[in-house]
């Protein structure tokens, strides 16, 4: 009967061993989840070129409007429809897209 209730013991740690380690888990991709949140703006392209092709990446799989886009990415449009113009690229509504 020892044996049993010793094998049964060792499960039972066993288990509660995993369950720390998921928890662990879950709070490292949080964390990563938080810092790559935070860090949204500096995933954008500084770039001109590279932001064109990005943003017009994003209008198409992602967003239906410039003004979805800047609202979800916490982007000044302003500042990124001049900083696309310098390069020589507008936006178009109807398309949805700068070219």
């Amino acid at each position: 009967m020892t044996d049993y209730r010793d094998f049964m013991s060792h499960k039972q740690k066993d288990i509660i061993d995993y369950k720390a380690k998921l928890r662990f888990s879950q709070t490292k991709c949080l964390t990563l989840s938080i810092i790559i949140l935070s860090d949204m703006h500096s995933v954008i392209p500084k770039d001109p070129y590279m932001l064109f092709s990005y943003i017009n990446m994003k209008l198409r799989d992602t967003y239906s409007s410039l003004d979805d886009l800047c609202d979800d990415m916490h982007v000044n449009k302003e500042n990124l429809c001049d900083q696309l113009a310098k390069a020589g690229f507008q936006y178009s509504k109807e398309l949805n897209k700068f070219w």
